[in-house]
């Protein structure tokens, strides 16, 4: 099921070029500049081959693209964030925390100054991965409260 979901991301950008520097940013300086240097001229296998590299080094690249680059560059936080594992011990933390920042990199494509936004299809695709991600997070955060709450109670005991 996974996989297909991923393919109908793909497909659902067939129409689309690789975003070029334009797609990105109005000039080299800044965050915009720095997500065209970490992603510009990538297709989506090789920008998920990016962003796995270093997710914590990639993450708000996703909030400083223009609405273009992000629509194309969108099925890469998707799948990162389908992918995350919730059983990783204490990575099941840092899932949640980059969980959050990518979740702020995609509210902020609805706030541009010029009224741009993500087109419908992607805000369909914002909404299943958001219900996606709010049932898992909850069992890695109750898994987080869990031991936290054991840790506590074993100090008391000890």
């Amino acid at each position: 099921m996974h996989q297909e979901y991923e393919q109908s991301l793909i497909a659902a950008r067939s129409h689309l070029a690789i975003p070029s520097q334009s797609d990105f940013c109005a000039d080299l300086g800044g965050d915009a500049g720095y997500a065209w240097r970490n992603f510009g001229g990538l297709d989506l296998h090789e920008a998920y081959q990016r962003f796995l590299e270093g997710p914590e080094m990639y993450q708000e690249d996703f909030m400083w693209m223009f609405p273009r680059a992000f629509e194309y560059y969108y099925p890469v936080v998707d799948r990162y964030l389908r992918s995350v594992s919730v059983h990783d011990g204490g990575a099941a933390f840092y899932g949640d925390c980059q969980a959050w920042i990518l979740g702020c990199a995609i509210e902020s494509q609805f706030h541009w100054t010029d009224g741009s936004r993500p087109p419908d299809y992607v805000i369909a695709e914002i909404r299943q991965l958001s219900n996606f991600v709010r049932g898992h997070l909850t069992t890695t955060l109750l898994m987080l409260v869990n031991k936290l709450e054991l840790i506590s109670v074993g100090r008391s005991l000890g």
